[in-house]
């Protein structure tokens, strides 16, 4: 009878070969690349960072060393799956953007993984910064992270994190609300919003905050007591500990009906392959009234709080015709930008102009406090002891809900005469008009006739420099207006116009580069693309025929360097190629390109 069952030793072999194999597929491979190593100050560099293989799908986050030297100004992820006979294999890669803002030799630090009891490591990464490291490739202005409405959490990672995850996040672990102190209001009365932001997990980078639009409102900044724009604490809630951050925003209703404050939304990361999560809190209803009728002033000023008004002048003792400064102040908790300024005062003897109006705002806590100064000047033309009278106003204090009226004290003034005014009057008490100078004396010449003997202004030579320089400035603008409307207008034109610098900067790019056939492609992407702008043809289409059909004028030696050209860019596809042909064959382009632009 034939034993259907493998033997003991072949069972032990496939259980070691499943062991072994299992054990294979859970390692992974763990590299980091910077690229480029050498650039300018402000220029950015990426720090890539991939895990590689079929056990890369439960890797945890790698630890990133701080970057004291640098700047993380972007970061984004990528994963990819293969086949490999019959395993998967799956690759992920974070890819970090960061500048150097300082020049040096700067090194980052090995990165370290921790995976199935091993530890992952890669090599330390140096970068030089230099103000004679090459322009990079397709160079564009680094892109500063927006200013962080939560600068608490530090950098991208926590240097202390109180918070430790697997990876699942609860519902409760990350709340946002937005809250205010009332919902039932009258026009320009205050409304204080509060959103909060509570989480009970680490972040892998800052918050970004999508504040409400706040239609229907002014909206000012409410710092909290240390001046700051944020505020933080920890706090226990449930039996769970949170980070609390916190923001106030003071709200002015401006119209009457049910207002809407729409809900803020809050996008946080928790890890770099993770989904990016949006919180967003819900929408509020904010009642506003009408000012009730009765008592209702007939010019209501639109004051809307508790306010104090004084007056004072400054100086309070002048001369006839010269000025002061009459001065009132509306001071107290409220807003004062919608109101209007008070009638001028009417001073009999007095010139008043109108008034400088100067607001300054201030938050004390969570309340808004104005200060309206309004100046007067004022210009005395009689003299005598004057009185400004009292400045009137109106204001509706929310809390009772009623009108109240705001009134200065009376501010004197005296007025001396002016210096050296005469006092005489007449007898029927009208003052008399006293003369002051006695005459004026003519000044006569001692010759008859007064002759002017130097050359007239028009034979000046600079003069008629200065009269023609104009329309030489006009000429010159109008060339350059009818060239920038061209270029807009007339793509074939502007190609052509462009072709060389769009080709030298191609060539300079080629420069930096090392690989043969990265080198090369650029190559051919400037010579090729400098043709078919001149020509104003597509760059596939260029080839030998239209090269030798469009050559004829210029001559058979340009088109024999354009073919060398075109072949040695094909050779380098198939066959290795040395620095020095690179070198020389990127001095052939420049200067091919620089006879085509002579000729």
């Amino acid at each position: 009878m034939t034993n259907r069952f493998p033997s003991l030793p072949v069972m032990a072999l496939i259980a070691c070969l499943a062991f072994a194999t299992a054990a294979y597929a859970g390692d992974i491979t763990f590299t980091a690349k910077a690229s480029p190593d050498h650039i300018r100050p402000g220029d950015m560099f990426r720090l890539v960072v991939t895990i590689e293989g079929d056990g890369a799908r439960s890797v945890p986050t790698p630890e990133l060393p701080a970057l004291d030297d640098f700047e993380i100004v972007g970061q984004s992820t990528s994963q990819q799956v293969r086949m490999s006979g019959f395993d998967v294999v799956v690759k992920k890669s974070v890819t970090y953007q960061v500048v150097a803002s300082k020049e040096g030799t700067f090194e980052i630090p090995a990165i370290t993984l921790k995976h199935n009891g091993k530890t992952y490591t890669t090599k330390p990464i140096t970068i030089r910064v230099d103000a004679l490291a090459p322009a990079p490739k397709n160079r564009k202005p680094a892109q500063r992270r927006q200013r962080s409405l939560f600068p608490g959490f530090g950098g991208l990672f926590d240097t202390n994190p109180p918070f430790t995850h697997s990876g699942t996040i609860n519902e409760d672990d990350l709340i946002v609300t937005m809250e205010v102190d009332k919902d039932n209001v009258v026009p320009y009365e205050q409304v204080t919003a509060t959103f909060t932001f509570l989480r009970a997990v680490d972040l892998w980078e800052r918050p970004n905050l999508s504040e409400p639009k706040f239609e229907g409102f002014w909206v000012e900044d409410l710092p909290f007591e240390n001046g700051e724009r944020e505020k933080y604490a920890s706090v226990r809630k449930n039996g769970k500990l949170y980070r609390v951050t916190k923001m106030q925003y003071g709200l002015i209703p401006i119209s009457t009906g049910e207002l809407t404050i729409d809900p803020a939304s809050l996008v946080v990361s928790v890890g770099p392959w993770a989904e990016k999560i949006r919180l967003r809190t819900k929408p509020l209803k904010i009642s506003v009234r009408p000012f009730p009728k009765t008592g209702k002033p007939d010019k209501f000023s639109n004051i809307v709080g508790k306010f104090n008004i004084t007056a004072a002048v400054e100086p309070s003792s002048v001369k006839v015709n010269e000025s002061l400064m009459f001065r009132v102040t509306i001071d107290g908790a409220g807003y004062l930008k919608p109101v209007n300024a008070p009638p001028k005062p009417v001073v009999e003897g007095f010139e008043v102009y109108d008034p400088k109006i100067t607001d300054n705002i201030e938050t004390v806590g969570k309340v808004i406090h104005s200060r309206r100064t309004i100046e007067y000047l004022m210009i005395p033309r009689e003299p005598g002891d004057k009185t400004i009278g009292q400045v009137k106003t109106n204001a509706f204090d929310p809390d009772p809900g009623e009108y109240v009226e705001l009134t200065t004290s009376p501010v004197k003034v005296k007025v001396a005469p002016a210096s050296g005014a005469p006092s005489v009057a007449s007898s029927n008490g009208r003052k008399a008009i006293s003369r002051i100078n006695p005459g004026i004396r003519y000044i006569k010449p001692d010759h008859d006739t007064l002759d002017d003997w130097s050359e007239p202004i028009h034979r000046k030579w600079w003069m008629w420099i200065a009269l023609l320089f104009p329309l030489a400035l006009v000429g010159a603008g109008t060339a350059l207006a009818k060239r920038k409307r061209k270029l807009m207008t007339d793509k074939g034109y502007a190609r052509y116009v462009y072709a060389a610098k769009t080709a030298r900067a191609k060539l300079d790019q080629a420069k930096n580069i090392s690989d043969p056939g990265d080198f090369y492609t650029m190559i051919d992407q400037a010579v090729r693309g400098y043709l078919a702008d001149k020509w104003n043809l597509s760059a596939p289409s260029i080839n030998r025929d239209v090269a030798r059909s469009r050559f004829k004028e210029t001559g058979g030696e340009t088109l024999r360097d354009f073919e060398e050209l075109f072949d040695a860019v094909e050779l380098a596809r198939y066959a290795p190629v040395t620095p020095s042909d690179m070198e020389q064959h990127l001095l052939k382009a420049r200067e091919l390109i620089d006879t085509m632009e002579k000729t």
